[in-house]
């Protein structure tokens, strides 16, 4: 009986292994397509689940990300979470005038210095500095050399918030 019973779980793991693989494998074929828009692995969570853990934990440096940025005011997407993207860009130059009404963004300062101008003051940042500007504020990025940044914002939200702007307006979704 013992014998019959580690056979049957030796299968049983087996068989569980293999078919993970085999969804791992027909999944990635059908979501590389969209890594230009998507997550890499644009895979659905009734499937992500059954996936080695491996697969599901991307590391990358910002740095080397950073490099492959060449355009300004083009954010690309570089990780998602929680229906929340996190966007690495490049700007120089002033910025125009806009707001979200519909969600916060977060500006992280990773390279250069940044102003941040609103109707009713400045916030300047530096290098590892912070800022959250809250849905419906009024404001205008400004920098008078490079800056690397870091963004955090809700998926879908357009750079340039209530403005379409055809200098500035960036297509959404861009993965790096």
């Amino acid at each position: 009986m013992a014998t019959r019973y580690a056979m049957a779980t030796r299968y049983a793991m087996a068989t569980r292994y293999a078919i993970c693989y085999a969804i791992r494998d027909i999944a990635m074929r059908y979501a590389m397509p969209l890594c230009d828009t998507r997550c890499a692995y644009a895979i659905p969570d009734a499937v992500r689940r059954y996936l080695p853990l491996p697969l599901m934990l991307e590391k990358f440096s910002l740095s080397a990300k950073l490099a492959k940025i060449t355009d300004h005011w083009r954010p690309r997407v570089v990780a998602e979470l929680n229906g929340q993207e996190v966007k690495l860009a490049k700007i120089q130059g002033e910025f125009i005038w806009h707001q979200h009404d519909d969600a916060d963004e977060l500006f992280l300062v990773v390279d250069g210095r940044l102003r941040i101008e609103l109707r009713d003051g400045v916030v300047e940042l530096g290098p590892g500095e912070i800022v959250v500007v809250p849905r419906g504020v009024e404001h205008r990025p400004v920098a008078e050399g490079e800056v690397s940044l870091l963004l955090f914002e809700p998926a879908g939200v357009r750079n340039t918030g209530n403005v379409e702007d055809a200098r500035f307006t960036a297509p959404g979704g861009i993965r790096l």
